[in-house]
């Protein structure tokens, strides 16, 4: 089975993903790294010099790679691939997809360390609020749904999969 992590930007899928799959001891697979890594390129220079549509292509190109092999793996998705190309409904038939709720004022606070990201330098912080409210219509497409704050840990992420997929 597939445990997809998804949320906006900022939420830690990275970092939780790797907490949640040395607890499991699956493989851990980062999606924009595997895209950079196969493109040896940036996403941020794939999103200046090809724009963002051909990135969507990549990234559905590579996630469906991903979602067709067997192996079990927690895959940290980018925060906007359930939004695009209709990607939520393979996520949700090739794995348990998670969505890492961070309120938009947290997210809000953390901005400047997230930099250099193409979407950042893109947008403005209003038009970045109205992205992480369009964006949550798909990441409620998710089987489950774990709220980020300061008392979060990742270990509640892994004893919720283990429930779920009696593992």
């Amino acid at each position: 089975m597939k445990f997809y992590l998804t949320g906006f930007m900022g939420v830690g899928k990275t970092t939780i993903g790797r907490e949640v799959s040395d607890q499991l001891q699956l493989p851990f697979v980062d999606l924009d790294s595997h895209i950079e890594q196969s493109e040896n390129d940036t996403i941020s220079n794939i999103f200046e010099t090809k724009g963002e549509e051909h990135f969507r292509q990549l990234e559905k190109k590579y996630l469906l790679q991903l979602s067709k092999t067997p192996k079990q793996e927690v895959i940290a998705l980018g925060g906007g691939t359930m939004c695009y190309n209709n990607l939520h409904l393979n996520l949700t038939t090739t794995g348990l997809v998670t969505f890492l709720d961070k309120d938009w004022e947290d997210i809000k606070n953390g901005l400047n360390d997230l930099s250099n990201r193409p979407l950042i330098k893109k947008y403005n912080e209003t038009e970045l609020e109205a992205l992480y409210y369009q964006r949550r219509r798909f990441y409620a497409y998710s089987q489950l749904t774990v709220p980020i704050n300061t008392r979060f840990l990742p270990k509640k992420v892994v004893n919720l999969l283990k429930l779920l997929t009696n593992r």
